[in-house]
């Protein structure tokens, strides 16, 4: 699936463009597909967890999901691109790139 192609990301673009001026900056996407993903697995864990009635380590999980988007909204953090440059990157022997901070 290409995010170019999305539905919301035409309307995202289109009404940030009328509400707020600023200029375009390009992300590199294959660490934030992949924070995405790792958001998935930890949403869905605690899914499964709450299902067989261990509702705690479900709220650790969820815990952790929310401290790591927290992170991301309030500091411009991203866990999961960190992650993704130390384990991932050097694996698929791409370049790393500088997170965004």
């Amino acid at each position: 699936f290409d995010p170019r192609l999305s539905f919301f990301t035409f309307i995202s673009r289109h009404a940030l463009r009328r509400l707020l001026p600023f200029t375009d900056k390009q992300n590199f996407f294959p660490p934030k597909q992949f924070a995405a993903r790792v958001g998935l697995l930890f949403s869905a864990t605690a899914e499964v967890l709450f299902a067989v009635d261990l509702a705690i380590p479900a709220v650790i999980v969820l815990a952790t999901l929310g401290l790591f988007a927290a992170l991301e909204c309030v500091l411009n953090f991203c866990m999961g691109c960190v992650i993704y440059n130390t384990f991932i990157a050097p694996l698929q022997k791409r370049k790393v790139f500088e997170v965004d901070r």
